[in-house]
């Protein structure tokens, strides 16, 4: 993701988030590459006529947690992340590391989700 784009992903979430939740870049990169790896889950329950190579307006409750979990954001932030980076989710190139795969391992379970098909 080229500099600028992030530094105006970084300022449009500092102005929707409540005070007191500052957004990190770290916080950024992971949720975009989580939630990029999450593409399939994410879209097993939007509606049939929902084409897939348009970012869903709306997660499920199992992929919020998830990402609330893994991203150290509050349930409720997760709504407003996800508002920003959705596009940048759905047509960019989130590369994993091995510390998604651990994260991603601790907190699927838990909420049902299953395997991650992203392929390093």
């Amino acid at each position: 993701m080229p500099i600028p784009l992030a530094l105006e992903m970084l300022q449009l979430l500092h102005h929707q988030l409540p005070t007191g939740s500052p957004p990190t870049f770290s916080t950024i990169f992971r949720f975009i590459t989580l939630a990029s790896g999450l593409k399939d889950n994410i879209l097993l329950v939007q509606a049939a006529s929902h084409h897939p190579d348009s970012a869903p307006l709306v997660l499920s409750p199992a992929i919020q947690l998830f990402l609330a979990g893994s991203c150290d954001i509050s349930e409720s932030n997760v709504d407003t992340y996800w508002n920003v980076l959705r596009n940048v989710v759905w047509h960019g190139d989130g590369g994993a590391s091995s510390i998604d795969m651990s994260l991603f391992t601790h907190h699927r379970w838990q909420h049902g989700i299953g395997e991650w098909y992203y392929f390093v």
